[in-house]
């Protein structure tokens, strides 16, 4: 609880975001918050149970729609967590018996008893685990990502590609 991480810059990097074309700003901020939540999905990865493997197989990250605020038109929404649900509910009630079955084995269902712990094991945290041994290093990667998004040999090579992508558009 005493660790905190301070963000300087935000003015400039707003400034930087709104001088570029809205689509190139969401792209790069996007994929900055997505290989900050890459690093801490190999950690959960590591620090998940490997008795099967299928808990660990089933970390992911996923994009979920953002909350209004200032920066979400730029930014959205990232979860890491455990993919429970691999067919839909309308999908299995279609199923047949066996196949629900064979459904259910692929499925780690049981995640949430192994982050959380019940009332006879005790909790092996590896989500909250993960994020806890990975936040400095993901601000890090965050940090070099938008170093290297906006760098201006990079800016250059956007701007770019914007004008042809422009010029493309027009000729349809």
């Amino acid at each position: 609880m005493g660790d905190r991480v301070r963000f300087e810059g935000f003015s400039e990097l707003a400034k930087t975001l709104k001088a570029m074309p809205e689509w190139i700003a969401e792209k790069e901020l996007n994929l900055t918050v997505r290989a900050a939540a890459a690093v801490m999905q190999k950690e959960a990865r590591r620090l998940a149970p490997k008795d099967t493997g299928l808990l660990s197989k089933n970390i992911l990250i996923r994009k979920v729609k953002a909350i209004k605020g200032p920066y979400d038109r730029y930014v959205g929404r990232y979860i890491l967590g455990v993919r429970s649900r691999l067919v839909s509910r309308r999908k299995r009630r279609k199923m047949t018996k066996e196949e629900r079955a064979i459904q259910r084995l692929r499925e780690p269902y049981y995640w949430h008893f192994i982050e959380f712990g019940t009332s006879r094991a005790a909790a092996v945290p590896y989500l909250r685990g993960a994020f806890e041994a990975t936040k400095v290093e993901a601000v890090g990667t965050m940090r070099e990502r938008l170093k290297k998004a906006l760098s201006y040999e990079n800016l250059r090579k956007l701007r770019r590609q914007a004008a042809r992508d422009g010029q493309k558009r027009g000729r349809r």
